[in-house]
């Protein structure tokens, strides 16, 4: 598998682009990293069609070292919002192995000096909130308190920590600019 790895860092820069639809950051006012991971099936689709799940794996791990290396990031920390919008019960075990699961739970919780504020999770399948309930056992208690799983658009928290219009406009059920088949819904 290490002859799948990217030449270099361009590669990388170049994936994290083409697929920004599905993983975008921006600022708040006060500097907090905002990161924004869209799994609705219109974000996935080209994703799943054109890399493999070490490349999806690897697409990860680059934008978590971006995350690592920013320092509004390091200084004022990050927050983070899943769309969980599967399109199945399978697309949660296929995105990445589960293989690959541990991995990235531990770089990005424990073994990462990435400050966290809040990890929502929105529109999460009842499945995929007992699944990742179990893997919160293995987690940091300080850890698994900033952790959110919700059926609903979290719109609520991201009112609560300021943040909700920071939104891009392509993310969820948000606010998609020039998208009349799906709906604003801020709350």
């Amino acid at each position: 598998a290490l002859d799948e790895l990217p030449p270099d860092s361009s590669h990388m820069r170049q994936m994290s682009i083409k697929y920004k639809r599905h993983m975008q950051f921006n600022y708040d006012e006060s500097g907090r990293f905002l990161f924004w991971l869209d799994f609705s099936p219109d974000a996935l689709s080209d994703i799943f069609r054109e890399l493999s799940q070490l490349q999806r794996f690897q697409l990860f791990l680059w934008m978590i070292h971006l995350i690592m290396f920013d320092s509004n990031a390091q200084i004022n920390g990050v927050f983070v919002t899943r769309y969980a919008d599967f399109h199945s019960f399978s697309t949660l075990f296929t995105y990445l192995s589960h293989e690959m699961l541990p991995s990235m739970q531990k770089l990005l919780f424990s073994a990462s000096s990435i400050k966290h504020i809040y990890y929502l999770n929105v529109k999460t399948p009842i499945y995929e909130r007992i699944f990742f309930r179990t893997l919160e056992k293995f987690m940091h208690k300080s850890t698994r308190q900033t952790q959110e799983y919700r059926k609903d658009n979290g719109i609520e928290v991201l009112h609560k920590f300021s943040i909700s219009q920071c939104i891009p406009d392509d993310f969820g059920d948000y606010n998609v600019a020039n998208d009349h088949s799906r709906k604003r819904r801020l709350g």
